[in-house]
């Protein structure tokens, strides 16, 4: 969903977010929607063939991760289930601007290769398009979900060129980059002074932590034991489409980086998924090996935003302006990060108590 919101940012979100208690008054346009996802095969005797052995299991298929560039929308489907025959995709958006269409294997049907560690992408959920025509996916390498996962590959960071649609890199998260409870939901990409000057950006939601990959450098390091990347105990009820229960284990979830700032670095704002306040870090501190260990208190902790206001994916604007999903109220929220980080300077660009159900 935040792929396509991207798509109306600049005409919307300024209005809305930069007037307090700013009320929905637009709605979003519904582009894509399925009732089971289908997939762009070779030839149809291919997908006969793949329906019949279990490869290809249409109801299996669920759409997790998007993002947008030029005339493609990526959209990744985890292989939490069998039957995913490709885990990440794409749709041409100028071949099919509306419906629900095939989703075609990125960059190709070998790619996609459950179990091909060195050449291959087993399960990917959140990707990033950078302004350099780059493609960060992070492979977690799993098939399954919470009791049923297994660990055929080893987490790794793929990049693909997107002008080319060649992988340029495969690097391999360290050890200790990861723990027993790792469980990698969302990615963030800061380019600084050049395409070389990049780092990637991680989330550990179940084993509470950040990653940070250095392009340059080719290395990667962890942030970890930090209070503010555990849930809140006191944020742990969810309220969703009318069902209650509880998640008390969710911890660091979503986050969005600031435009750059004036000293060169940008703002990291991140939040634990069962929480309703909002972190915030200087990328001069995540990109710092050394303060992996003495940056404590680097990190602020700015306002809650209100009840019912657990959040998943964010996305921030090159204007300052963060959408962020509200999975308690079906809605899509907006905050301008000139403004306080509270309540009242918060906006809701859109509500659907149908359409926006969860929205990841």
């Amino acid at each position: 969903m935040l792929a396509n919101l991207r798509l109306t940012l600049r005409n919307l979100a300024t209005l809305l977010c930069l007037i307090a208690h700013a009320q929905a008054t637009y709605k979003l346009q519904e582009r894509y929607s399925w009732t089971e996802l289908d997939f762009a095969f070779p030839n149809p005797g291919l997908k006969r063939q793949a329906l019949a052995s279990g490869d290809y299991i249409p109801q299996n298929a669920l759409p997790v991760g998007m993002e947008h560039w030029g005339n493609r929308l990526f959209v990744t489907v985890p292989r939490w289930r069998d039957g995913i025959p490709a885990t990440l995709t794409y749709i041409n958006m100028d071949h099919t601007p509306a419906g629900s269409p095939e989703l075609i294997p990125y960059p190709d049907w070998h790619s996609n290769t459950a179990g091909d560690c060195a050449n291959s992408i087993t399960t990917a959920y959140r990707i990033k398009a950078d302004e350099c025509g780059r493609l960060w996916v992070l492979d977690a390498g799993t098939l399954g979900l919470l009791n049923t996962t297994t660990y055929p590959c080893p987490y790794a960071v793929n990049v693909f060129d997107l002008r080319t649609n060649k992988r340029v890199r495969r690097y391999e998260l360290r050890p200790d980059d990861i723990n027993a409870n790792t469980f990698i939901v969302n990615i963030a990409v800061d380019i600084g002074k050049s395409c070389n000057d990049a780092f990637a950006y991680f989330t550990d939601e179940l084993g509470y932590g950040m990653i940070v990959y250095s392009w340059e450098q080719n290395k990667s390091w962890r942030f970890s034991g930090h209070s503010f990347f555990f849930p809140d105990p006191l944020r742990g009820d969810f309220n969703i489409g009318g069902v209650n229960y509880q998640w008390s284990n969710e911890g660091v979830f979503g986050m969005s980086l600031s435009p750059i700032r004036s000293d060169g670095y940008r703002t990291m704002f991140f939040s634990p998924l069962a929480s309703h306040r909002q972190f915030a870090v200087s990328t001069r501190i995540l990109r710092d090996k050394s303060r992996v260990e003495n940056s404590f208190h680097d990190f602020v902790a700015l306002d809650e935003r209100g009840p019912n206001s657990h959040t998943t994916a964010h996305v921030m604007s090159d204007d300052g302006i963060e959408l962020f999903n509200l999975i308690d109220q079906n809605a899509v929220g907006c905050w301008h990060s000139s403004m306080p980080y509270q309540p009242q300077f918060h906006g809701v660009v859109d509500r659907d108590d149908v359409g926006l159900i969860f929205p990841v």
